[in-house]
């Protein structure tokens, strides 16, 4: 997995996610794209089917799947990977600057 909540790579999700297992404080959900995915801004798979595959994050539920970021959230919150919904949902964290003009705030998922 690789940008946008990579974990098995020397980005800043990777930190993250090591930091927040680290703490033996919270269960991490991770759900990520499986190769990189910048500069897609909010686009979302519909031709074809996002494929799921389970992958060892330690101290941690991971899965890769093959969509997009996007994707992500809505996969996450879906219950077909996770048994519950997480009680915060961190994304389009990566190395740089994230220049993007759109803030999406759903309080109703």
């Amino acid at each position: 997995m690789e940008n946008n909540g990579a974990s098995n790579s020397n980005h800043l999700p990777s930190i993250m996610v090591a930091v927040l297992v680290s703490t033996r404080r919270f269960q991490v959900l991770v759900c990520a794209p499986h190769s990189k995915k910048s500069a897609v801004s909010h686009s979302i798979t519909w031709r074809h089917p996002v494929a799921v595959k389970r992958v060892e994050i330690e101290g941690a539920t991971a899965f890769a799947i093959t969509g997009t970021p996007a994707d992500c959230t809505p996969m996450g919150l879906s219950k077909a990977l996770f048994p519950a919904t997480p009680d915060l949902v961190l994304s389009g964290i990566n190395m740089g600057s994230n220049c993007g003009y759109h803030i999406s705030n759903e309080t109703s998922c």
